[in-house]
């Protein structure tokens, strides 16, 4: 008499469950890196992007800057400068200058993965009849960004002038993140760049 088998048997069962589990494990391990370098990717670009939006907003009020234990003076201007050496903001004051933020390479938790990969300029807006700035000069690896309660200053080295758009393009492990600066407006944003991790 033939038996012809209809199930399978638990052993079997067991096996297919256990390498269901392991690809799932897998790919949620993997899936967490890559949330993990985007999550750091964002920070780097929230912290210039902070830096930015704080000094600016502190001018156009005249926000006051505190000096030594109890005297407020106001700043007449904010300098941020950014490169792969490191992010400095500092107030200028006709008595002096200080300290307000510093952040040294490798910038966070000294990890060398954090870079800023380009800075590029433009004498156009951040949108030119809705196509993207044309960038008059990229690859530069530092800037500085100057701001009083006229407007913000934007010097990059060999800047070709007049420069009207800043960006700043940091990034994690590929996953790119670009700050826009516009010295007419003063609008400051961060754009997801084109990311190598996908």
């Amino acid at each position: 008499m033939l038996y012809n088998k209809k199930w399978f048997s638990l052993a079997e069962l067991m096996i297919v469950v256990a390498l269901i589990g392991l690809f799932f494990a897998a790919t949620s391990y993997m899936n967490r890196d890559v949330r993990v370098y985007q999550n750091k990717a964002e920070r780097f670009a929230g912290y210039i992007y902070d830096q930015i939006r704080t000094a600016r907003n502190n001018m156009v009020i005249w926000r006051g800057v505190l000096s030594g234990w109890t005297i407020s003076i106001v700043a007449t201007s904010r300098k941020i400068s950014i490169s792969n050496t490191g992010i400095t903001s500092i107030y200028e004051h006709p008595t002096g200058t200080g300290m307000e933020a510093e952040l040294l390479p490798p910038f966070f938790e000294s990890d060398p993965l954090y870079i800023i990969s380009d800075i590029a300029i433009s004498s156009w807006g951040m949108t030119n009849v809705g196509t993207i700035p044309a960038w008059d000069q990229t690859g530069a690896t530092s800037a500085d960004i100057i701001l009083s309660g006229t407007g913000i200053r934007l010097f990059v080295s060999g800047a070709i002038n007049p420069i009207r758009t800043l960006m700043i393009t940091t990034g994690y492990a590929g996953f790119k993140r670009s700050v826009l600066v516009d010295r007419v407006t003063g609008t400051v944003e961060i754009k997801v760049s084109g990311e190598t991790n996908q």
